[in-house]
């Protein structure tokens, strides 16, 4: 928990904004304790979570004025939508076919973020992304370990 905290506050100024954001996530941060429930209603509710955690992460890495933002976010979301379906699809296909298919995605929408960023911070999208993903996956692993710690010392 102190870890996303510690991120996110990490690299965010002190604008009106930003305190807003940092407040979303703590508040995130500490309702997550609930994100190992079984059942479809806690999936939903997890994934709504971790989609404004990285909305709140991604904003603060790639510095997203309010208008850039507005403009951004339907954008990395069709992105993003396009890269689950080949990720879903491509489970039958060659490792190496699905990764270009992805790459491919990847050089599409990198043309489609420079005309709301820069291409510096257009470029900054796919790393930030990647990131969030590494940092989510830690967390997971992380709490799936302590769960079964947990059903260690019960036994």
């Amino acid at each position: 928990m102190n870890l996303w905290i510690k991120i996110i506050a990490y690299r965010i100024n002190c604008t009106r904004m930003k305190k807003l954001l940092i407040i979303l996530v703590m508040w995130l941060g500490i309702s997550l304790t609930g994100f190992g429930q079984e059942g479809e209603k806690a999936q939903a509710e997890g994934a709504g979570r971790i989609k404004a955690l990285q909305i709140a992460y991604l904003t603060n890495k790639l510095n997203l004025k309010p208008e850039e933002a507005q403009r951004f976010w339907p954008v990395f979301n069709q992105y993003q939508e396009e890269i689950r379906k080949v990720r879903i699809e491509g489970r039958n296909l060659p490792e190496v076919d699905k990764e270009q298919k992805i790459v491919d995605i990847r050089k599409k929408y990198f043309e489609e973020f420079t005309k709301v960023l820069n291409k510096d911070r257009a470029d900054r999208v796919f790393k930030a992304d990647n990131e969030f993903r590494d940092v989510i996956r830690k967390e997971i692993q992380e709490r799936r370990q302590m769960k079964q710690d947990r059903r260690g010392l019960k036994q």
